[in-house]
């Protein structure tokens, strides 16, 4: 596993979250640096509807794994 500071690349990713213009922008970024920090081969981020479904707003994907983005659970 790839070693690195934390306090700094948590820093440098704080700094990105915030630079972004959208909310789809934000939710995609912060899947790839949770990817980043955690090393997991997919991330996903979900918005939950009133019903209580969600669905894939960003994914973040390592290997050769399908997309999931845009399925309502």
């Amino acid at each position: 596993a790839r070693q690195f500071d934390l306090y700094p690349a948590v820093k440098s990713a704080l700094a990105r979250l915030q630079s972004t213009r959208s909310v789809r922008e934000f939710c995609q970024l912060a899947a790839n640096e949770v990817r980043r920090f955690t090393g997991f081969e997919r991330v996903m981020v979900y918005r939950f509807l009133d019903d209580g479904a969600g669905e894939v707003v960003a994914e973040a994907l390592g290997g050769d794994f399908e997309s999931y983005l845009g399925l309502r659970y």
